[in-house]
Order: structure tokens, then sequence, then C-alpha cells
């Protein structure tokens, strides 16, 4: 007979407190029949159970393995017993992330019982997670034989097949799962993916915005819209993305080029624009108080007229506090409120008090820099229709500078910059400068300089339904854009941020979820999160995010820019006939004033070939053309050599306007050997194409991108605003590789993302081998693929490719190649020596 103290008693009053919901109770009851008789399989079972039951995965899985051991073949349920340790085992390592022990598991537990379902449909599952479709299919479909009513199986059979890319086969199972109301939620995600690889965006879009609002505070359908949302932007022609978008009443932010008249930091004194008051509501959180005022002291600014600090219902500490900084500060103005209001109810009562025709207003967890209310009031210039400006940050949302969402999907919150880190963040961005404040759908409410007459046109910020300062900003940017005015974003004004200092992450979670519900019944989830995914997406703020993301990954050291412009000498034509032509942007590194001979042949060609050419020779000589330029080029620029190609690039734009009149504008260098055999047959390709954009080769290092020994415009490339733009931003930098990521690295994506022209490759790097998309980001392929870039028809040979194999059986191998393809190997010789001269004397 049992008793109550007795291992087997303990052990039947722990499975009562497990069967009871009480897994604590009863793992802490089988520790104590473990300690009086030892491990035995049944306790071991059980204390698996009820600390999977409790949470607790680490010691379930050290259980199970222990029951497994324990197992006694002698026992008669042997199998039967160790099945079920199987199964359990695999199920703590699915919910670990162990996906292949949980595989493992599953199928140990089959080959002992081949007839246990939940093996069998576990491990379809199984499948699915550890990204084996084909496998989750098969098991699937097994499976669905015998037990057609599985819904789980089902649901496998349907993920399988689209995972596979055969959405049509999956809407038999999604139709029999919609029809019983089964996993309504799960089956409308699925229904989503099949319109998203039938290239259907905008209905996936719609019912993924559904069920946004019928699952509020569920993540999985918020990252599926976001996510198609990405793909449609990317990859749907122009005219549908912008049909859908006006459908919704959102502009498609289009790239400003930056103004030749007006300075980045715009007007400097307040009598021109007005003053700005500056309104920070402060719930206690003085540490972060403190510093963010410490911050508007150092960054002091002719703009800057009164500070108004709001207390809200903070401790008698902090009042303290305020009431001191004020008597310290006479521009400063206090107000109190009896209690807790709230950010925008806050806010309100300090734009009472506010009688300036624009105001930011800031969140006391922030960091200003120097410059910042001159960053901020150019891209807001008064009376100019823009409602509202705001800033990039660590942590802002869609203003973020870096990853805009987290692993989890939601929007990421990166580490609050300091000191020397904040500064040189700051001096990047103003670096990264290129164009125009950017286009917004949404302007952030941590930091916005707002125009007062708009604000108080438009009703002001709604404190009745946004009250705690989650939401009222994107309410007030959507109601700006459906009253006509503009929204901008300062992408060289940086504002650092710590995020909710004054609230707890879960009241913050809360507050974000009950503004997001709100902004749903006001706008609809599909117009909000449309507007949202916009402001992710805005096509100026992609571009400097991942400039900046290159900058500080290859460049950790700012690079350092050219104390003066490049001098320059001009000599042949001053004012040739350059519209409707063919024109060559010819740059040569010449430090000592002289064409080395494979240069010579190749502007020899280029001029047969029906180009005007534009010599530009950067050199350390003086500036006086060798004799031999005026026969090879219609123009010839001496220029100082520094910026490397892009600056001399650059210098001829400017000089001759015309330029941008041509009907085609090739750039390129003597950094190639060449051209050999397939120049003509090149041309006559480049001719062919409807591209506006062309290049002859790319490389993922660092980011997609092609290089620039030979690249052009024509067509609508040569009026777009964000290429021309971009080319004209191009600064002087004494560092090579700082020209390299900043202007090499990013031609393509300004051409591509930013101008949305098409770039045809005439010898892509996946179409030369088959080096896989892991390995490809390594590759040059001018120098580890050259021979099949020379069978393929390319007529070069990279010049810093065969200095480096200048000498025994490697220059052998070029040089016979060169014979090979129509090149001149003594010349190719000639001029490989006099390169090298040249760089061993610089």
């Amino acid at each position: 007979m049992n008793t109550k103290n007795d291992p087997e008693g303990l052990h039947a009053q722990a499975q009562a407190r497990l069967d009871a919901g009480e897994p604590e109770a009863a793992y802490a009851l089988l520790q104590k029949a473990v300690a009086r008789t030892g491990e035995t399989r049944g306790l071991c079972h059980s204390l698996a159970e009820a600390a999977f039951a409790r949470g607790w995965a680490s010691a379930a899985e050290h259980w199970w393995h222990r029951a497994i051991e324990l197992a006694a073949e002698d026992d008669p349920r042997h199998s039967e017993r160790l099945a079920e340790a199987h199964f359990g085992l695999g199920t703590v390592l699915y919910r670990q992330g162990k996906l292949g022990g949980a595989v493992a598991s599953y199928r140990r537990t089959l080959a002992l019982k081949p007839d246990h379902e939940g093996a069998a449909i576990s491990l379809a599952i199984a499948f699915l997670a550890t990204d084996c479709p084909a496998l989750a299919l098969e098991q699937a479909c097994s499976l669905l034989e015998r037990m057609p009513e599985a819904s789980e199986l089902r649901l496998v059979r349907a993920r399988a097949l689209i995972q596979l890319e055969r959405p049509q086969e999956a809407l038999a199972d999604l139709t029999w799962l919609h029809e019983r109301e089964i996993k309504l939620g799960e089956v409308g995600l699925l229904e989503c993916e099949v319109h998203r690889l039938n290239h259907e965006h905008e209905t996936a879009l719609v019912l993924a915005a559904e069920l946004c609002e019928a699952l509020p505070d569920s993540a999985a359908p918020l990252r599926l819209f976001r996510s198609v949302f990405a793909e449609f932007m990317d990859k749907a022609p122009a005219p549908r993305v912008a049909e859908f978008l006006d459908g919704l009443a959102l502009p498609r932010p289009q790239v400003r080029k930056r103004p030749e008249t007006r300075p980045d930091t715009g007007p400097n004194t307040g009598a021109e624009v007005g003053l700005i008051d500056v309104i920070i509501p402060v719930h206690n959180g003085r540490e972060v108080l403190r510093d963010c005022l410490k911050s508007i002291e150092a960054a002091r600014s002719p703009l800057m007229g009164t500070l108004i600090l709001v207390d809200d219902g903070s401790s008698r500490g902090t009042r303290a506090w305020l009431r001191a900084y004020q008597l310290r500060h006479p521009r400063t103005r206090l107000l109190r409120t009896r209690a807790p209001l709230g950010f925008t109810r806050a806010l309100q009562a300090g734009l009472s008090a506010s009688k300036a025709p624009r105001f930011v207003a800031l969140n006391s967890d922030t960091l200003v820099g120097e410059g910042w209310l001159e960053q901020l009031s150019a891209a807001m210039p008064p009376d100019s229709g823009i409602a509202m400006a705001g800033p990039l940050s660590n942590a802002a949302a869609w203003q973020s500078l870096g990853q805009v969402f987290d692993a989890s999907g939601n929007f990421a919150s990166h580490d609050l910059p300091e000191g020397n880190e904040l500064t040189l963040l700051r001096r990047r961005l103003r670096l990264l400068k290129t164009f125009d404040a950017s286009e917004a759908v949404l302007v952030h409410g941590f930091c916005a300089l707002v125009d007062r007459k708009i604000h108080d046109e438009l009703g002001g910020l709604d404190d009745t339904i946004f009250p705690e300062g989650y939401g009222e900003f994107q309410d007030l940017s959507l109601r700006a854009l459906d009253a006509g005015y503009g929204l901008r974003i300062a992408e060289n004004c940086l504002v650092a941020h710590a995020r909710g200092a004054s609230l707890n992450p879960e009241r913050r979670a809360k507050l974000s979820r009950a503004a997001r519900r709100a902004l749903y019944e006001r706008y609809t989830a599909l117009r909000y999160l449309s507007a949202e995914c916009s402001a992710v997406l805005s096509p100026q703020l992609v571009f400097t995010r991942r400039r900046m993301e290159v900058l500080s990954r290859r460049l950790p050291e700012l690079p350092k820019r050219c104390d003066k412009p490049a001098r320059m000498q001009l000599s042949g034509q001053t004012s040739p006939e350059l519209a409707g032509r063919k024109v060559c942007l010819f740059v040569s590194y010449a430090p000592d004033g002289r064409l080395l001979p494979y240069t010579r042949h190749y502007l020899e060609q280029l001029r047969k070939a029906g180009f005007l050419c534009l010599l530009i020779m950067n050199t350390d000589a003086p500036l006086e053309p060798p004799p031999e330029a005026q026969a090879l080029a219609e123009v010839v620029i001496m220029r100082r050599n520094q910026g490397l190609d892009f600056g001399a690039w650059r210098d001829a734009l400017a000089r001759f306007p015309e330029l941008w009149q041509a009907e085609m504008l090739l750039f390129t260098n003597d950094s190639i050997l060449g051209p050999f055999d397939g120049f003509t047959q090149m041309l006559q390709r480049i001719e062919e194409s409807p591209a506006p954009v062309f290049y002859l080769t790319d490389s993922e290092d660092a980011e997609p991108h092609f290089q620039s020994f030979f690249w052009g415009l024509r067509g609508a490339a040569l009026q777009d605003p964000a290429i021309r733009g971009f080319l004209a931003s191009i600064e002087d930098l004494e560092d090579k590789s700082a020209c390299i990521f900043l202007y090499e690295v990013f031609l393509r994506h300004v051409c591509e993302k930013l101008a949305g022209l098409e770039a045809h490759c005439l010898f892509p790097m996946s179409s030369l081998s088959g080096v896989d998309s892991l390995i490809r980001p390594s590759f040059n392929p001018t120098h580890h693929l050259w021979r099949e870039l020379l069978d393929a028809g390319f007529p070069f040979l990279k010049a810093d490719f065969c200095r480096k194999n200048a000498t025994g059986e490697d220059a052998e191998m070029w040089l016979r190649a060169i014979a090979d393809h129509g090149g001149d190997p003594m010349r190719a010789r000639l001029h490989v020596e006099e390169s090298r001269l040249l760089r061993a004397r610089a």
C-alpha cells in the first residue's frame, strides 16, 4: 500500500498536481521522490513532462534523455515507452529551435511506433521549419491519404506547396480549411502568399491589411504586409505602384535634386525666417533630460527662440530641478500640469505659450547636434507649403539610420550613440548629403519642426485619441497630406534618441498597439500601413542608409576632402558641338603628363567608332597637354590630380553642361588595356539595346554595383535629376577607397533605384561561370574571370591585373591571350611597365 511520502506516493501526488495544472509543485514532489529512490525511467519521464509544462525547456530535455537511457529492454512496453520518450524529446527540441534534433527524435519515434500520429504530423511540421518543403509535402500527402480530416496536415501541405512556388495547387487545401472556418488567420496569411506568388501584390496587400485589422496584436500579418509591400515597390512597374498609392491618396516620394543657390543649412538668422520655439514635455527622466538640455545649449542657434519646458506631473525632485534650471536660463519658460496628462496634451500646453511661426516638438530623451535647427529649417523654409520636417536618428522607426526592423519584425531601436561616435555619425551624414531634403509620407514625433499656421489650420494634434504621444504625429502627417501640404526629412540632420526613457517597455508596447488600432480605425489598415511602409522605403532614405552602412563598415575614419578645387587648363575646342553627339568623357591618370601606349590606342579606336572625345588628364605635372593629346581628342582638360575619375567627370560636366544634351555619354578611363577583338561588336550591342544605362561588368563587393571603367547614359538617363544630382554631388576626396565606396559602388543604385531606369550589363558575372551567390561578393570578374570575359567578347584586360602579374608565367598567360584576341603584346608590355614605374614613383 502506497503511503503519502514514499516514492510511489510522491509520484502519484505529482501526477495529480500535474493534471491539475500545477507543474511546479509536481516537479518539486518528483525531485523528492528521486532523492529517496534514485532516478527511474518513470520518474524521469514525469519530471520531463512537468518541466516542459512549466516552460523549463533545458530541464525537460535533460530528463527526456535520462528517460531514454533508463528504458529497460525487458519491459513488455519498452518500445511504446521509448517511443513516447523520443516524441517528448522531439517536442522540447522543436520548441528550443533545435530542429535537426527534433526531426531525428520524431523519426526514432516512428521507427519504434509507426502508427504514432503525433510524431508523424510533428515530423511534417518540423520539415517545414527546417526549410525542407519537398520532404514536408511528401510526408503530408502520405498521411492525408489515411487522415484526410487532419487540418494541421492540410496547412502543412498548403505551406509546402507555396514554398515550392506551386500556389495553385495549394488553393484546394486553403479552400477546405476556409469552408470549415479552421485557423482562418493562418489560412489568410497563406492566401496572401498565393497572391504574392501570382504577382497579385495589390490583392495580397488588401488581404494582409484586413488581417492586421482583425488581429491587431498579432505580429505575423504586419510582417507579411511589410514584406509584400517591399517586394511590390521593388519589382512592380512604377506606373502600377503609382496607381496603387494614388488610390490611397498617398504620394510616392521622388528624389529631389539639391538646389544650387541655397546652402544645406539654410538661412542662419532668426530675423530672416523667424525664431523657432522648442517645446519639451517632461515626465521625470531627469538624467536624460539633463543630457538633452546640455546638447541644446552646446548647439545654441540664432534660430532658437524660447525653450518651453512642460513639467507633466513629475516627481518633487524633478520639479525642483526644473525650477532651478529655469532660473539659470532666462530664455527658458517652465509650465506645469497639475497631474500627468500625457505627451500630446503636455505638448499642447506648451504650444499655448508659444507665439513663434514654427516650433519643434522634442522628446526629453534626445541629443541634438551643431546646426540641427538650421538643418531642419533648410528642409522646411517658411511659406513653402511644408507642414513638418524631421531628422534622422538611431531610433525613430522609418527615420532610423540603421536597420529599420529587428529580427521579430518590430521597429528596431539601436543603442544611443555617444561622444565621438555621435560626432562621427553626424559628419558622415554631412559628407553623404547628395539631394535636397527627402519627401516624406510620415514625420516621427520624437523631433519634429512644425509650421504653426498649418498646424492650427489642420486642428492641431489630436490629444483625444492620442493623449500620451503615440500615433499623434502619424495622424497629423496624414491630415497634412490630405490638405495638400508636404512633409520633409532632413537627411543631413541626426538627433539621437534614447526612445521611451520615461516609460517601461511594457507600457510603451501597449501604447504603440493602441495607437496602431486607432490609426487603422481612422485611416484603414491598408492606407496607414502603406504610408508607414512608404516612409520606410523612401528612395532617398534607403540610399542614405545603405551608403552609411558601407561607409561605416569599410571606412572607419571620416574621409578627408581635398582642401581646394582642382586647377584645370583647357585646350582644343573651347565650345564643341555636343548636342546630339556620341561623346566620351575619358579620364587618364597621367602624373607625369604623358599618355601610355594602350591609352593612345583606346582613344584612337573611340574616335574611329564615332565618339567625340573629351580627354581629362589628372596630372601632377605642369598643366600643359602632351603633343599627341590634341590629335586624339577634341577637348583636352589638364587637371590637378585629385578626386580620381569621379572628380574629373564632375568637373567636365560642370564645365560643359551641354554634355547633358548628347545622344550618348560614355564614361571611361585608362584603367583597362585594349580594345582587342570584339570592340565593334560590343559597341553594336550597346547601340541595339534600348536600356538608357549601360555598363560592361559588375561586382557584388560591398554592394551590387557596376564597375566604372566603362559605363554610359543616353535618353532618359541624361535628363534624370537623380543621376545629375548624384554626379554633381561628388567631392574630391584624398582617399581612393573612399571615392570607390561612396561613388562607384552606388552609381548602379542611383540609376536603377533612384532614377528607376533599366541598366544593361553586357558581361554579367553570373553568366560567366558557376560562381554561387555566397562566393560572388569576393569575386572581381576582371581579375578572377578574365579568360571567361575575353572569350565572351569583352575586349579589355584590367591594367591593375596585368601589373600584379607582370612577370614570369603569369605574364605569359595574359600576353598570349592578348595576342589570341587581336591585341598587341608588345604594346601591352610597354604600357604595363610604364604604368608600374609611375606608381612606384608615386
